[in-house]
C-alpha cells in the first residue's frame, strides 16, 4: 500500500495502490489523469464557470436583482476556499476517498436542489452545501493525486487536469445559454 503524503501536514493517508504498480503501469496513470480531468471539468468547469448563465433567469423567477443571485457563487467560492484549508486535517481521521465521495454528494445535491429553490434563503443554503462539498472535491484532491501518481512531469499533468475545468466552462457555457 502507498502512503499519500500530505504537504504541510505530518500525516499520511493510505490507498490501495502499490509503489511498484505506480511506477510500471502507464495505463493506470492515464486513467487517473482522465478521472481527474473529469472531476475538475464537472466540479469547476460546470458548477463554477458556467453558473453565471443562470443568474438572470433565477433573478427573474425569484423577482430579485442579479446581485443577490450572484452572491450564491460568492458563497460557493468562499466556502470552497475555506473548506480546502481543512482538507489535510480531515483526512488524518477519514480516508481521502470517503471525504471525496461525501464532498461530491454535497456538491451534486446542493447543485440539484438549487434548481428547486423558490426564495433566496434556500438558494443560499444550497450554495453553502455546494461550497462545503466543492472545497474538498476539486483543486486540493486533484493536486494531491497528481503529486502522488506522477513523479515526473507532475506540473504538466496538473496543467492538463486544470485546463479541463476551463475547457468545460468554455464548451458548455454557449451550449447551455
Amino acid at each position: 500500500q502507498v502512503e499519500l503524503v500530505i504537504p504541510d501536514a505530518k500525516c499520511t493517508c493510505v490507498t490501495n495502490k502499490s509503489k511498484k504498480m505506480k511506477e510500471k503501469l502507464s495505463r493506470k496513470h492515464l486513467i487517473v489523469l482522465i478521472a481527474l480531468c473529469g472531476m475538475l471539468a464537472s466540479s469547476v468547469g460546470l458548477v463554477q464557470n458556467v453558473a453565471g448563465i443562470f443568474f438572470d433567469p433565477l433573478a427573474e423567477s425569484l423577482v430579485v436583482g442579479r446581485g443577490p443571485v450572484a452572491l450564491t457563487l460568492t458563497i460557493y467560492v468562499l466556502l470552497s476556499a475555506f473548506g480546502s484549508l481543512f482538507f489535510n486535517r480531515l483526512i488524518r481521521c477519514i480516508e481521502a476517498e470517503k471525504v471525496v465521495f461525501v464532498s461530491a454528494v454535497l456538491l451534486i445535491a446542493g447543485t440539484f436542489l438549487s434548481g428547486f429553490s423558490n426564495n433566496l434563503f434556500t438558494l443560499y443554503l444550497f450554495s453553502i452545501m455546494r461550497g462545503l462539498g466543492g472545497g474538498f472535491v476539486h483543486i486540493v484532491i486533484a493536486s494531491l493525486y497528481i503529486n502522488n501518481w506522477f513523479e515526473k512531469n507532475n506540473a504538466l499533468m496538473a496543467s492538463i487536469a486544470m485546463a479541463c475545468s476551463g475547457a468545460a466552462g468554455a464548451l458548455f457555457s454557449p451550449l447551455l445559454s
